[in-house]
Parts: C-alpha cells; structure tokens; sequence
C-alpha cells in the first residue's frame, strides 16, 4: 500500500498507525517554528531557453512544447516558498486557495482532508515548502533514512523533413556534451535514415562526445519510421550498432512479429527491446511466450497525469464552471492504456460537459480503480439524456431530443470517443446522474502501480 492509499483508507486506522505519528517529524518541526501562514498558491508558465545556434529537438507524436513548463507555487506568509514542476491546473489552484491561503503550512490533516489529496502538484509545493523550512529533504521528513536515485536516460530527436534528419551525426554527437553536462548518464535517439549506418556513425559521435561510462540507446519504434526493416536489414544494422557500442535497440521489426526480435536477440549480443503501443494483456502473454525482448517496457501511464493534463487543455471551455475532482488512491491509479488517445477522450467529455450544463454549473471528474479497471467519470448538471438515445448519442451526427440548435461541434465526438476506448479494450457508456444531468464512464484496462 502506497502513502496515499494509506492516508485514504479505514485500514489506517484499523491497523493502529495513528496520524500524529505518520506524520511525527512534520509535527516536531512545526513545533520548533511559529505558526506559518499560507499566504498565496500560483500557477505559472515559465519559458526554458534554447542554446544559442543549437539545432531544434522535437517531439513529433506529441503537442507538448518540451521549452514550456507549467510550475505551481507556494508562498508563506514568512517568505519561505514551495515548488511543483508536476502537471497542475488552475481550477485546482483555485479550489485550494480557497481551503488554504491564511491557514497553517503544517496543518497537513486539515489540508488533506479539504482536498489537498487530489492536488498533487499543490501537494508537493506544501512539503517543499515544509523542507526548506527545516533545511531537510522531504525523504527524510517521511521517514526514509537514505535517498535512493534510479538511474534514467534523456530520449532525444530532431526534426525531419521528407523523412531528412535537420541534424548530421557530427551535430547530434554535440549534444551528447550537452546532455552529459545536464547530468545525464545516456540517451536515446531514433534510427530512422534510410542508410542505418548514417545512425550508427551518430551513435559513434554521441558515445565520443559523452565520455566514459556514456550510453547510447536506439528506437526503430515498429514502422513508425516510414518503413520495416526485413530480416537481412536488421540483422546487419543490428549487428553495426554491437560493433560501434550502442547498449540496446529498441523495436527493431513490426510490434506484431513476436518471433522476428527474439530470433535476432540469438544472434547478437546487445539487448533486444520493445512493448509499447501494445493494447490489453494478450501481446504481453505472446511476448513472453516467445521469449521477444529482452527487456519488455510496457507503457504505463497515471490518471493523475492524465487528468491534470485534460483539465488543462480544456480550462478555457471550462472557465465558466467549477470543477470538481474526486481521485481515489492519487497519483497511483495507473493503466497501459495510450496516453494521447486517453487524453481526447477525456476533453472530449468534459467540452461537451461544459457545452451542456447551464452557466456556473460545476462539473465533476473522478477516477477510481475497481475489479482490475480505470473508471474515469465526468458528470455534468445538463439536461440529461433519454434512455431510448443513450446508445445512438454514441453514432456519428447523431443529437439527443433537446439538444440546443446553438451547442456547436459536427457531433462526431462521442463516436470517435468510443472508438477509441474499445480500440484500447475499454468502453465508454453514459449513466443518468441522481439530482439531474448525466454521467459518462470511461472504462480502461488497469494496472499495479509501483510503490513507493
């Protein structure tokens, strides 16, 4: 059981672990100090800068600017101050304000118990806060006794034109340096010319340029490179990077061809790797069964992550209503499902939310994790949806009787939501919700989280 399942659970009680010494070491600080006052919570962008003449890095199957990062932060009323670099929103910004601001920095129950348990960026700003005030890491304030580091490496791509690479290998070897001086250990690239030995000569520069003990990882990523490699190819391209030192190759033939890795894993001696993109349980059985990869990464996302990112992406639509989130277990509800596709679902829910309910109408976003699913529900205060359209609102063009002529979109939404729920081994359904509206229910496929 992870610290917010622990904090969330009648078992906290039952197994005789009282608050007051969960939380002993923040309580003895805050003892020794005066009573600190939370004086305001923000949420800004700060923009991070580019290297002078660097070429662009880019990260071409996602929307995220990689040079924007969204920050949350704490201010007391003694000047000390706590930051998040964790996904956070302005409606939870403003939830918490209205429960915080003037109230104690260390009255972590009463924060808790107001909602601070479904705000982890704000979460993490109050104990950043409570380490800077007792010169500790918040590690040490939990109880651990050392920190522990995990080992992680930076995947790095630039961008293509026609297929080109905007960068030579002599170029993305400099940016090894640029990377080894940030603290990374490795990196990853993507071995996508035409001529893989062009990859490999990079691959070469990258591993002068880091240093000793640098490693260089590359991703075929299946035939999102515009082509598949046969057989011959990428044994020879595999066998190319051995010789010029790569640690692994990721994904080298179709995510179907279960036999294709595990065959070439036999015939050299470099790691074989691959797993993600795969939807429900049924290619990891295959993947085991046929000894594939070497090293299987499953794909593994967190609702927290996704919600916050949802929230965000829909807050100008949702201005007009308060937003309420009910998150059970935190951060720690985790799923294979596709982050990107997840993601539109959810916005999709929560626009036509926003479209559907009467002004200053709050709207509702859970999660909760049952019988080995993700439920994530929204729930508006709209005019509700008769049982006899509940299933054709789900068809293409198609509005329910009452719908308003002036509620924009082309009524594609919910089709295109469902499909790509079931394309995941999920569902979508819409429920009538008690006290007027309706409630939409994402059903995915879920996961054990690891502990912390």
């Amino acid at each position: 059981m992870n610290r917010r399942e622990l904090l969330k659970s009648s078992a906290f009680a039952a197994a005789g672990v009282a608050t007051a010494q969960f939380l002993g070491p923040v309580k003895a600080i805050a003892a020794d100090a005066k009573r600190i006052r939370i004086k305001d919570i923000e949420i800004f962008a700060v923009r991070l800068p580019k290297a002078a003449n660097a070429p662009a890095a880019s990260a071409p199957t996602t929307n995220v600017d990689p040079f924007n990062l969204v920050c949350t932060r704490l201010t007391t009323e003694s000047g000390a101050r706590g930051y998040s670099f964790a996904t956070g929103t302005s409606a939870n910004v403003e939830a918490a304000r209205k429960v915080m601001v003037g109230e104690d920095l260390f009255a972590l129950e009463q924060h808790l118990g107001r909602g601070l348990i479904n705000w982890p960026h704000i979460e993490e700003a109050v104990w950043d806060a409570i380490g800077r005030i007792a010169g500790q890491p918040v590690y040490r304030l939990l109880g651990g006794a050392r920190a522990v580091s995990q080992p992680v490496y930076l995947t790095y791509t630039w961008p293509r034109v026609n297929g080109v690479f905007q960068a030579n290998p002599k170029q993305q070897g400099e940016w090894a340096a640029v990377v080894r001086k940030a603290g990374f250990k490795a990196m990853k690239i993507q071995i996508f010319r035409p001529n893989y030995m062009e990859d490999v000569e990079a691959c070469r520069e990258i591993l002068a340029a880091g240093g000793p003990g640098f490693r260089v990882m590359v991703d075929r990523t299946a035939g999102n490179s515009g082509s598949l490699w046969d057989y011959p190819t990428g044994l020879a391209a595999t066998k190319a990077c051995q010789e010029a030192g790569v640690y692994w190759v990721e994904e080298p033939f179709d995510r179907n061809d279960f036999e294709g890795p595990a065959r070439l894993a036999r015939e050299v001696d470099i790691l074989i790797t691959g797993g993600e993109g795969y939807k429900g349980l049924a290619p990891y059985r295959e993947c085991l069964t046929h000894n594939t990869y070497d090293i299987l990464q499953p794909e593994l996302n967190t609702v927290d992550d996704l919600v916050g990112a949802a929230l965000q992406r829909a807050e100008t639509v949702l201005r007009d209503h308060p937003v309420e989130t009910d998150i059970s277990q935190g951060a720690m509800i985790a799923g294979r499902f596709d982050f990107g596709h997840t993601l539109r679902i959810v916005v999709n829910l929560l626009e036509n939310a926003a479209k559907y309910s009467p002004a200053r109408a709050p709207i509702a976003i859970g999660a909760e994790r049952r019988d080995g699913e993700i439920r994530i529900s929204v729930s508006d205060r709209g005019p509700g949806v008769p049982i006899s359209a509940r299933d054709r609102i789900f068809e293409p063009f198609y509005r329910a009787p009452g719908a308003t002529p002036d509620v924009r979109g082309a009524g594609l939404g919910l089709s295109i939501a469902r499909r790509l729920a079931e394309a995941q081994g999920g569902a979508l359904a819409i429920h009538e919700r008690q006290g007027g509206g309706s409630t939409f229910v994402l059903s995915l496929p879920g996961a054990e989280a690891p502990t912390a």
